[in-house]
């Protein structure tokens, strides 16, 4: 098969070594010939989409906060038949019809908040079709989203409509080019009424420019009127129809370089004037190619166009689709497609700056490549170049890269990233349930970011893993434990959110079903915790344990580091007791004993003690092993005084009454205040295992109930 010696290449060198054929001369002292923006590659979420995706799938917004910074564009054809409404006081809007779309207020900030949450900016794309009797744009419905958007300090940029340039075929109408020039001038006014003055507008967003002569007459005569109202001039550009698409449409040299013929017709009518914007692109259009569009077949047209862009001096391009259609970076099931991965890797190593590239030979060679400025990294500096590019030819070729080798430079140095449909690993592993190889490559990549200092990118490769891990159905080991703990501490504590998140689903995916998570992984964890001196999370995650000399040693140490010496009892009797509303029963003896033994003002290893808080527990640990029923009820009433320094001790041992000694449950009444309301929530949360007696199984308390109750009555 043909495809199968394609490949696509990106190598981060410093400088390069010389080969044979065609020559590429890389001149980095000359001048930049662009510098593109930050947000260069962006994406688009097409508006006839409005509801079908779900914003609250966690892989979603990992795979879409990985790509930023970016532009989230919520645009298209249908762009102009959205019409906002506040539902605030509504009970129900019927949001579609074949005319009209209704954006709510309600999916407005759900939108929005993925768009926070994930780090991008929204660029949308207004109606441009409410039209008042004489033509002009009726702002009526844009300016109550404009109101509400500040009502709610949404900051986003804006366009108004789309491709205004085919109106007579999507929706049997026309608007002149200066009739939409004013239309722009009337939103950037409008903008800064709203105090929107800093948001950029963004437009024609034209279908085509250069198909003939009126398609260039119509974006002169609206930069003529629009100019100075106008960030960026945006266009739309595809390859060919996704309806008549083949295989060899999609390796076509001319269909690569028909992108170059159309930049140049744009870039030359805008001059220095404004930015250039390719503000939405794929493939082909029609909703892309079923089949070919979101293959690795199409990346060659993805990866070429993000370096003939730049080259060329378009700012910023916008992907047709994040999701949905058949050319999105991401499938039906929020999974990676192969241009999702060049992407990414576009993302983390190309810069924005623009080097001289020049060849020797013809239009037509099999050979592209492109050089930018790396992106600044610990692995290679902040002085290395990116050449990236592909083959399209069916057998391998040589090249020369020269202009900057040097005979005292090691030749050695660089980096090489070889994109090929095997190396599409993720989708293809889930796919083959292929899941071990899946999760060690998952693995591998999150230490390497994050050895990388590249915290952000591991730790999400990190919830990767840890997404396969529960998509693979694999029970806890303590292998898995041990290498979740170690990704843990590598994210670091200025990574805060990205660690929380990162915790929350390694302990959801250790609890087998339940509330609860692995003692093995509270372990590693608490280590982690107790290396960065957090002693309060150490202590929650040990209690979440069954290491009770770790424990005990832990206690050791807060007592003695943050406690009083009136605290001395009050730090383990706490432990001891939570590990026994946990059945925990070996461990809490193990905590005792260690304790005591070893904690240096009690040195001690049974009563007497000095503290008679410490002889309550010995003798309540003997009485739970000897099933006393008798002895329990007495210790309770003898040591009332010293039980009472705790307010949360008698409930615990009510608790413990009922797990040991079959008690009924105290009448309910709920403990007064705050620090009362969290002891009941932490005693509630014990009932999901109340009824199970094996301490062998894996189970804990829910974090969400137990951590503020340990954080809030640790030195009571």
């Amino acid at each position: 098969m043909r495809g199968i010696m394609l490949s696509l290449a990106l190598c981060l060198v410093p400088f390069f070594g010389l080969s044979e054929s065609l020559t590429y001369r890389l001149d980095p002292e000359s001048e930049a010939l662009f510098t593109v923006s930050d947000n260069f590659l962006s994406v688009a979420y097409d508006t006839w989409l409005l509801y079908a995706a779900d914003f609250s799938n966690p892989q979603f917004l990992q795979l879409v906060k990985l790509l930023s910074p970016m532009y989230f564009r919520i645009g298209g054809t249908t762009a102009d038949i959205v019409i906002f409404v506040d539902d605030s006081n509504t009970e129900q809007v019927h949001i579609r019809d074949d005319d009209v779309i209704i954006l709510t207020a309600s999916y407005w900030l759900e939108l929005t908040e993925f768009a926070k949450k994930a780090g991008v900016r929204i660029l949308f794309d207004l109606n441009s079709l409410t039209r008042n009797e004489d033509g002009s744009w009726n702002s009526e419905n844009a300016e109550q989203l404009i109101r509400f958007s500040r009502e709610n300090d949404i900051d986003l940029d804006w366009e108004l409509g789309n491709e205004p340039d085919i109106y007579y075929l999507t929706f049997n109408t026309s608007v002149s080019a200066n009739q939409l020039a004013q239309d722009y001038n009337k939103l950037r006014a409008l903008l800064d009424q709203y105090e929107y003055d800093s948001s950029y507008v963004v437009g024609p967003s034209m279908f085509d420019v250069g198909n003939g002569e009126g398609t260039k007459a119509y974006l002169r005569e609206f930069l003529s009127g629009a100019s100075s109202s106008i960030y960026a001039v945006s266009w739309h550009q595809y390859y060919f129809s996704g309806l008549t698409a083949t295989e060899a449409d999609f390796l076509n040299t001319d269909y690569f370089n028909f992108l170059e013929e159309r930049t140049k017709v744009v870039t030359g009518i805008v001059g220095s004037s404004n930015k250039v914007w390719l503000a939405e692109t794929s493939s082909c259009n029609n909703r892309g190619a079923e089949g070919k569009s979101d293959r690795f077949l199409a990346s060659f047209l993805w990866l070429d166009k993000l370096g003939l862009t730049a080259k060329l001096g378009v700012d910023l391009l916008v992907r047709q689709t994040i999701w949905g259609y058949n050319y999105p970076l991401l499938n039906n099931e929020y999974g990676p497609n192969s241009d999702w991965w060049i992407s990414i890797l576009h993302k983390k190593v190309v810069g924005s700056t623009v080097i001289p590239l020049t060849n020797d030979g013809e239009d037509s060679r099999p050979v592209r490549l492109y050089a930018q400025c790396a992106k600044s990294d610990s692995l290679w500096g902040d002085e290395a170049v990116v050449v990236f590019g592909l083959n399209l030819a069916d057998s391998p070729q040589t090249f020369t890269l020269s202009g900057i080798g040097a005979s005292d430079v090691d030749v050695s140095i660089g980096y090489l990233f070889e994109l090929t449909p095997e190396t599409d690993l993720y989708s293809k592993y889930v796919g083959q349930k292929n899941y071990k190889d899946l999760k060690d490559m998952l693995y591998q990549g999150s230490i390497l970011f994050l050895d990388a200092n590249q915290k952000a990118s591991g730790a999400d490769l990190g919830l990767l893993l840890i997404d396969v891990l529960i998509k693979s159905e694999d029970k806890s080991t303590e292998i898995w434990c041990r290498k979740l703990s170690t990704l843990f501490a590598k994210i670091g504590t200025t990574y805060a959110t990205e660690r929380d998140s990162f915790l929350v689903q390694a302990v959801k995916w250790s609890s087998l079903g339940s509330s609860r998570g692995d003692p093995a992984l509270h372990q590693y964890i608490a280590k982690v915790y107790w290396d960065e001196l957090n002693y309060n999370q150490a202590r929650h995650h040990y209690i979440h344990s069954q290491d009770g000399k770790n424990c005990a040693k832990l206690l050791i140490e807060f007592q003695m580091t943050k406690g009083f010496k009136c605290e001395i009892d009050l730090f383990v009797a706490q432990a001891v007791l939570q590990f026994l509303c946990l059945r925990n029963q070996i461990t809490a003896s193990q905590t005792f004993t260690t304790y005591t033994e070893n904690h240096p003002t009690i040195k001690k290893a049974e009563p007497p003690y000095l503290l008679p808080l410490l002889n309550f527990l010995w003798f309540l640990l003997q009485a739970l092993e000897t099933k006393k029923l008798q002895t329990f009820a007495v210790l309770c009433e003898q040591y009332q005084k010293s039980l009472e320094r705790d307010p949360c001790y008698l409930q615990y041992l009510d608790k413990i009454g009922q797990l040991f000694f079959g008690l009924k449950p105290p009448q309910p009444k709920k403990s007064g205040g705050l620090f009362g309301s969290l002891i009941d929530n932490f005693l509630e949360g014990l009932e999901d295992g109340s009824d199970d007696d094996d301490e062998s199984a894996r189970g804990n308390p829910a974090p969400s109930t137990s951590r503020q109750l340990l954080e809030s009555a640790d030195l009571d």
